[in-house]
């Protein structure tokens, strides 16, 4: 009885296992995913007061400045610099506005000059740039890196109507240093901000 027994439960041994190596084929299954960022965009608006303009000002034998905010339409001055008060007044005094499009919820960070040079002629002025104004955006990390300004932001606003991203605008001053006898002359100069995603 028990060999019987005993072979009986060789036998069965013996066909789990032809049973086991004879599975010639098995399959699982898994997912594929991707997740699609609205692409980051920066565009200057265009228009007068959309450039950063110091606008019509008075140099003196002393050096001084001129500072225009982030968020402002007015100029401060000190030292030698007064403002333009015969016909047509100081003309448009603005910071530049820029606007910015990403994800929602995404850090960012922007990136531009410290310093900007201007120019009329052979004959400069140099700005000193201003980071952006901390009130448009959230979670703000200022640094300056290599001679530009890093800032880092998250984007949060409202969705824009057909598309996944939100928009944020971007107001930058400076302060304007004047030398004592500073030349008269029309100074222009231009900057570049690069915006992505961090």
């Amino acid at each position: 009885m028990k060999l019987s027994t005993g072979i009986v439960a060789f036998v069965a041994a013996l066909a789990f296992a032809g049973s086991a190596h004879a599975q010639n084929s098995a399959s699982a299954t898994a997912t594929a995913n991707a997740d699609v960022v609205c692409p980051i965009a920066i565009t200057h608006i265009t228009g007068v007061d959309a450039e950063l303009n110091f606008g019509r000002l008075v140099g003196g034998g002393s050096a001084g400045t001129v500072t225009v905010p982030d968020l402002s339409l007015s100029a401060t001055y000190t030292g030698g610099c007064s403002p333009f008060s015969g016909s047509g007044g100081t003309g448009t005094i603005s910071p530049a506005h820029f606007v910015i499009y990403a994800q929602q919820g995404f850090a960012i960070s922007i990136v531009g000059p410290n310093t900007v040079t201007i120019s009329s002629g052979t004959h400069t002025m140099q700005i000193a740039m201003f980071f952006p104004a901390a009130s448009s955006y959230v979670g703000e990390v200022n640094s300056t890196v290599g001679g530009n300004n890093m800032s880092i932001y998250t984007m949060n606003g409202t969705h824009l109507t057909g598309d996944c991203s939100v928009r944020r605008g971007l107001d930058l001053g400076g302060v304007l240093s004047v030398s004592a006898g500073q030349a008269p002359g029309i100074y222009t100069g231009s900057f570049t901000e690069v915006v992505s995603y961090n």
